[in-house]
């Protein structure tokens, strides 16, 4: 990961600009960056360029509910390519990421809502019964994102369909920021006591680069599954 040195400060690649924009930007953007593998085995083939867009439109679509830098969003979907897209438009937004396991009931979801404080949560509609039964105990908690559902009901739900109807897939963001900017939360299991979040920052990539790179000695063509 390049660091450059400011006047000011030691300033690190943002992490979606590492992970996406960078390799558009060097002539990447057609290869391929995810194979999703559908429960019938079926295969959908993204590319830098598809998640670069995609994950554009979804931070454009955030900043238009008020989303601002070091403010919480978090992820309450499984696993999918949508869940990486946000992941990414979040950190293009400077805000912190938070994703959650789909498996945890209310009281797991509660204690984690309410301890980031977060603002808006990503979901789908067959989990949005949980949030909604917490709700009312979560005043930081506005917007609540489904990605399934073109017009759910609620106060303050909304449809990802209807978010991004008209959000152009061009977003300009700072490709570098200060080092110690925050960039996401990741939550212990809880099985011992309350669970804790450990706040992550975007110079944590560095670390990830050098294991992927040393330890797993990963190479440009491999899949990592």
């Amino acid at each position: 990961m390049n660091k450059s040195e400011t006047s000011e400060n030691l300033s690190v690649e943002n992490i979606a600009y590492a992970c996406l924009t960078k390799h558009v930007q060097h002539g990447a953007a057609d290869h391929e960056a995810l194979r999703w593998v559908e429960s019938d085995l079926s295969t959908q083939s993204f590319t830098y360029g598809d998640l670069e867009k995609l994950s554009n439109r979804i931070a454009g679509g955030l900043k238009a509910l008020g989303i601002q830098p070091g403010e919480t969003v978090s992820l309450f979907l499984p696993r999918s390519p949508i869940l990486i897209s946000t992941l990414f438009a979040v950190q293009k937004l400077t805000a912190i990421s938070c994703t959650l396991f789909n498996t945890l009931g209310e009281e797991g979801l509660f204690d984690r809502l309410s301890n980031s404080q977060t603002r808006l949560v990503v979901t789908r509609k067959s989990l949005l019964r949980k949030i909604r039964a917490i709700q009312p105990q979560l005043p930081a908690l506005e917007w609540i994102v489904v990605v399934d559902q073109d017009e759910p009901e609620g106060e303050k739900i909304i449809g990802l369909n209807k978010l991004l109807a008209d959000t152009p897939d061009i977003f300009d963001y700072p490709h570098y920021v200060p080092a110690e900017t925050p960039a996401f939360l990741q939550n212990t299991s809880g099985s011992t006591g309350k669970p804790k979040a450990a706040l992550h920052v975007h110079d944590a990539l560095g670390d990830m680069q050098q294991s992927f790179r040393h330890i797993m000695q990963l190479q440009p063509e491999d899949l990592y599954w």
